[in-house]
């Protein structure tokens, strides 16, 4: 079977014997035997080429089987868009074909069928199969057992075809239903919640107009008309999420909103998650829409809370950047000058999957808890803001979630962005990157080389090891969480061996698996991807000139 669509062509039409045919052109019948055959259900002008055109033509997979799941005949069709012949699959059980791979529960199921068509039962359902160029697809698959003359089964008959398509369509028309009953379900509990809050608000109004002097009180009823404006702005979120809306862009001071948002998220976060602001003075303005911003960050900052369901640490820092073009090299932006928004949790982190799906509607990780539309709607707003996003995670150590806004000060000349125009940051020392992430020391090794650094990337901090003990380096740039041996544990045994070199840490997200470290000025120093070329190249610069003790 293969992957690509197929129309249905039931081999119901065709009769026992000529299935049987296709087995006779086999070689493991003898010639005497086939021809007999033959001539018993066809007559003699009949040709066997002719039935074995007839199901080669057809473009829906067929295979015939004995009753142990040996191959005995596959069409053209599988063997054709797999890049096989026939004989290296015929004598092979059915299930270890070359054309697909199965997960361990389809392979079982693959066997059971088989088992169940031989005792004499038809089956039909759709399995989900991995193909040998890694797509996934939906076969539509059925199997017939054929009987001999006496009422016995003796080939077993596998059908597909490729519904993957129709699958993809059937999931978009769900996905449609879905926020249309959501959008209908949303906008009923919007107006009766608008109503709660209008008698909430308005006995609150009359309540405060017959106080007076009692501080305390007043106080309790100012609270009370924030929580109603707050949930009067929620109701209308809620209804523009599910219809379609038009931002409304202003100039805005990220700084500003996380300060006026810093209650609302720590009571998100619960007390048993520290927030830490590290906002960055002098922040330069953005153009976007400021409840789009409050919605995103909210959303991060849920996500991150259900990954410390044990308590932890969430960051948020802020500053302004300058990229230019190997900064933006992978990511869908155009060099110039941004404001970051990163937002980093101890939590539980992701697997690489998973950090490959986040941005899918639908997609969540907390079962009947979530929604999975949170960070699509991250995802979405950065585009409208013509921004970036960037995730770090790294499973039992945390996730950082980095937003790039470009900004709406002057843009900075690309021409003074380039590398080689920094002069001052230039070097000829011979320097060494050790990052698991393969893209990223590449990466750091072509901004340093075209500085005129000497630069040996490894992949591991055994493999760094090694080449200490080969060559010299001044400095080493090492990232901080690496399979089997951290970065920190890699700079304690450089510091052993090798004190002259110079060590920079660098990190995806921000852990506390290393806060009683004694490297503290490491961690004092450390750089958080994603970096800048002159982030980095000024770390460097620096390091060996001795101004970072």
């Amino acid at each position: 079977m293969d992957d690509q669509s197929l129309d249905t062509l039931s081999l119901d039409t065709l009769s026992l014997d000529t299935l049987s045919l296709d087995i006779l052109s086999q070689d493991t019948l003898s010639q005497d035997k086939k021809d007999s055959h033959l001539k018993g259900v066809f007559g003699a002008e009949n040709s066997i080429g002719f039935y074995k055109a007839l199901l080669n033509d057809m473009v829906t997979f067929v295979s015939v089987l004995d009753i142990t799941g040996s191959i005995l005949f596959v069409n053209n069709t599988p063997l054709t868009v797999a890049g096989i012949t026939l004989e290296q699959v015929v004598g092979t059980k059915f299930w270890d074909a070359y054309w697909w791979s199965y997960s361990d529960d389809a392979l079982e199921k693959v066997r059971a069928d088989v088992q169940t068509c031989a005792s004499g039962e038809s089956l039909g359902h759709e399995i989900q199969v991995l193909t040998k160029d890694g797509s996934l697809i939906w076969i539509e698959f059925s199997m017939h057992p054929i009987f001999d003359e006496m009422g016995n089964v003796e080939y077993v008959v596998p059908e597909g075809r490729d519904v993957t398509n129709r699958k993809e369509q059937e999931e978009i028309l769900r996905r449609s239903m879905k926020m249309d009953a959501l959008g209908k379900l949303t906008a009923g509990i919007a107006h009766d919640y608008n109503n709660i809050l209008g008698i909430i608000s308005g006995y609150s109004e009359l309540i405060g107009s017959v106080i007076s002097g009692d501080t305390r009180l007043e106080k309790y009823i100012a609270d009370i008309q924030k929580a109603t404006d707050r949930g009067a702005k929620l109701t209308r979120k809620l209804l523009a999420f599910t219809r379609q809306k038009v931002s409304q862009v202003s100039s805005c001071d990220i700084n500003k909103n996380l300060t006026d948002l810093q209650l609302m998220i720590e009571k998100t976060l619960t007390a048993k998650v520290k927030l830490v602001y590290d906002l960055d003075e002098g922040l330069w303005p953005i153009n976007i829409d400021i409840n789009d911003l409050e919605d995103c960050i909210i959303n991060i900052c849920i996500n991150a809370m259900h990954a410390m369901a044990s308590g932890g640490q969430l960051s948020i820092r802020t500053q302004n950047i300058t990229l230019n073009e190997n900064d933006t090299l992978h990511m869908d932006i155009q060099p110039g000058s941004f404001v970051l928004l990163s937002i980093a949790d101890t939590g539980c982190g992701m697997e690489a999957e998973t950090v490959d799906q986040i941005f899918d509607p639908f997609f969540t990780t907390k079962g009947d808890s979530g929604t999975g539309l949170g960070m699509s709607q991250v995802h979405g707003f950065m585009q409208r803001a013509k921004g970036a996003i960037k995730i770090f995670s790294q499973v039992d150590y945390g996730t950082r979630i980095v937003l790039y806004f470009p900004t709406n000060e002057k843009m900075i000349d690309v021409e003074n962005l380039s590398i080689g125009s920094t002069l001052d940051l230039r070097g000829t020392e011979s320097v060494l990157v050790v990052d698991d992430e393969v893209a990223i020391a590449d990466l750091a090794c072509e901004v340093l080389e075209s500085l005129g650094y000497q630069v040996t990337t490894a992949y591991s901090g055994e493999a760094a090891l090694i080449l200490l003990s080969e060559n010299h380096f001044d400095l080493i740039i090492t990232d901080v969480i690496m399979p089997n041996m951290s970065g920190y544990e890699l700079a304690t045994l450089v510091e052993q061996r090798y004190p002259s070199i110079k060590i920079q840490v660098v990190s995806g997200f921000e852990d506390d698996h290393y806060s009683q470290t004694s490297h503290a000025l490491l961690r004092q120093n450390i750089i958080y991807k994603p970096y800048s070329s002159n982030k980095l190249l000024r770390h460097v610069r620096a390091l060996l000139d001795n101004t970072i003790n």
